[in-house]
């Protein structure tokens, strides 16, 4: 017989015998008893039918060709038959002492393979399937796993959302801290009363002729007092600035007019731009900046052959005086110390003193013209 016919028997054999006509489904299952003498559902059916009709020897011989498949679907199939097997003598034996008054029980419900595992004999039609799933996952469930089994899932789920939600918290506050962190090192600080050398930030954009895009020269201004320091008009500074930085007098050019050039612009504080003491600042090639220069093309110096204010002291000379710088300068990477060679200033990062440390900005500054006597 050939697969296909196998099916369709089979089929219809399931349901005659749902329809209660036994004798029919058995004739058909007998036949494909003799082609598939192994098959765990036409046994099944088999000794259902069997039942059925009464015939509890036969039966029982089926369950007993039933009880050799050893997978978990033969099991069960093996005692479902055993169970109405037993069912059946017990009601007989009930209606010889009771003379034959005892009910009837309605005949064995058909039952699908348990394992969800397809046979060349099982039903394939989408109803059949879905019904056959889910009375296997009843099954399995009711008949093997105790009914609390899922509380210890339930715990641990909640064990996990709970922990999931912690370490999702602990990033919120850690980026919340390292956003404020920043934030408040970006922020200007206060200006404390007297002269602050970076008061004002000013970002001038430059266009040197061998360049289409502009460099960006950071300036500082701060109000002038008037006086000049004395140490400001000695020849130290060119002594500093060709030792500290590659083609220094081509640099100092080009900062001599970014430096002129503001002197149009809006008044700061109420103070003309002219006459305010302007300040720029290069910083070191390759070095990070924040807040409003983050990003920008920041002009700034190639290292000479002098790399350290210890190297920079013994060839140039003491600085002459020094300031503090704490304010405006952290964008660019400035904060702290610098000291001054006439008007050319240089900052170092920290070392074991004020004459220690690696060259990180040069600084040049910008004095007012003084007033004409009137």
């Amino acid at each position: 017989m050939r697969s296909g016919d196998a099916q369709r028997d089979y089929l219809v054999a399931t349901e005659l015998y749902k329809e209660g006509r036994y004798e029919e489904s058995l004739r058909l299952l007998d036949e494909l008893q003799r082609d598939r003498p192994d098959s765990k559902h036409v046994l099944y059916y088999r000794g259902l039918c069997l039942l059925a009709l009464g015939r509890l020897t036969e039966a029982s011989s089926v369950c007993d060709r039933l009880s050799s498949h050893t997978s978990e679907s033969g099991r069960r199939l093996t005692a479902k038959l055993s169970v109405r097997i037993a069912d059946r003598v017990r009601i007989e034996q009930m209606e010889g002492l009771h003379g034959g008054n005892a009910p009837k029980p309605p005949p064995p419900a058909a039952t699908s393979s348990d394992d969800g595992s397809r046979n060349s004999l099982q039903p394939t039609s989408l109803s059949s399937q879905r019904a056959s799933h889910s009375q296997s996952i009843s099954e399995n469930f009711v008949s093997e796993v105790p009914s609390s089994w899922w509380k210890g899932y339930v715990v641990a789920g909640i064990l996990i959302l709970c922990l999931i939600f912690a370490i999702v918290a602990v990033g919120v506050h850690r980026h919340k801290a390292m956003l404020a962190a920043e934030a408040e090192a970006n922020a200007p600080l206060p200006v404390p009363p007297g002269p602050v050398p970076d008061k004002y930030l000013e970002i001038v954009n430059f266009y040197p002729a061998e360049r289409e895009r502009p460099y960006r020269f950071v300036v500082f201004m701060t109000p002038w007092d008037g006086a000049t320091p004395s140490s400001d008009t000695g020849t130290a500074d060119e002594c500093v600035g060709n030792a500290v930085a590659e083609e220094w007098n081509a640099m100092e050019r080009d900062t001599g007019r970014a430096m002129r050039a503001m002197d149009g612009g809006d008044p700061l504080g109420g103070v003309p731009r002219d006459r305010m003491v302007k300040t720029l600042v290069l910083p070191r090639q390759a070095m990070g900046f924040t807040g409003p220069l983050q990003g920008k093309d920041v002009k700034n110096f190639a290292s000479g052959k002098i790399t350290d204010l210890a190297g920079l002291i013994a060839s140039c000379g003491k600085p002459t005086r020094i300031e503090l710088w704490e304010h405006n300068a952290k964008c660019i990477g400035l904060a702290g110390k610098v000291l001054w060679w006439g008007r050319i200033g240089v900052a170092a990062d920290s070392g074991a003193s004020d004459n220690d440390g690696v060259i990180t900005h040069v600084l040049v500054r910008e004095y007012p013209r003084p007033e004409p006597a009137s």
